[in-house]
C-alpha cells in the first residue's frame, strides 16, 4: 500500500502479522536475512490474551470487515493523526473494508497461537525494533520485550500507534536509513 502524507509517499505492506512473519523467516533462514527490522510487533500472544484473537476472528466472520474498522482504526493510528491525515485514514479504511472476513480471520488465530518468545535470543542479525508509544494493540513493551532479548537491538519508541511506520513515516525513514546505512 501506497500512503500519500504531506505529498510523501511512504510504501507499506498493512499485514497484521508482518513483525511475526520477519522473526520467523529470520530464525528459519538466518543466511538469508542481513537485518530484521520489525515495527509494532510481539514475539507471541500470552495465554490471556488469545481470547483477543478469537473475538475478532469470530466478529469478522459473523459481522464482516465493516464491523472491524472502526476498532481497528483506533488501535492502528491516533486520533490526531487521523484529524490530520484523512486521506491516508481513508486509505487505510479502504484496504481493510476491502479485506475477506476469512483473509483477516485466519490471521488473526495464526496470531493467536505464535509464540517466538524463546527463540528470540538465536536471532544474531543487526536489528532495528520501533515501537509506537500510544499503541493499544500491541503496547510498546511487546516490542521492547523482542529488544530485550535479542542482543544489540536498537530499540526506537515514535510518537505513534499501532502503524508507527505510517504515522511517523519521515522519522521512520530516518531511523531505517541510518539504520541500514543507506537511503531508503
Amino acid at each position: 500500500m501506497q500512503v500519500k502524507i504531506n505529498g510523501i509517499e511512504t510504501r507499506y505492506v498493512l499485514s497484521i502479522e508482518g513483525g511475526m512473519i520477519a522473526q520467523q523467516f529470520t530464525l528459519d533462514y538466518p543466511s538469508r536475512a542481513d537485518t530484521l527490522t520489525i515495527a509494532d510487533t510481539t514475539a507471541g500472544t500470552p495465554p490471556e490474551g488469545r481470547a483477543v484473537w478469537d473475538q475478532r476472528a469470530a466478529a469478522a466472520r459473523k459481522d464482516g470487515m465493516a464491523s472491524r474498522v472502526p476498532a481497528t482504526l483506533s488501535r492502528w493510528l491516533t486520533p490526531g493523526f487521523q484529524a490530520a491525515h484523512p486521506e491516508a485514514v481513508e486509505q487505510v479504511r479502504e484496504v481493510l473494508t476491502n479485506t475477506l472476513p476469512e483473509g483477516y480471520a485466519m490471521p488473526c488465530e495464526a496470531l493467536r497461537d505464535f509464540d517466538l518468545r524463546g527463540k528470540l535470543g538465536t536471532i544474531s542479525r543487526p536489528t532495528l525494533a520501533v515501537a509506537g508509544r500510544r499503541d493499544t494493540g500491541t503496547p510498546p513493551a511487546a516490542t521492547q520485550a523482542i529488544a530485550d532479548a535479542i542482543e544489540g537491538v536498537q530499540f526506537e519508541m515514535l510518537e505513534a500507534a499501532h502503524l508507527a511506520p505510517i504515522e511517523q513515516s519521515h522519522r521512520f525513514a530516518a531511523l531505517l536509513e541510518t539504520f541500514l546505512e543507506k537511503p531508503v
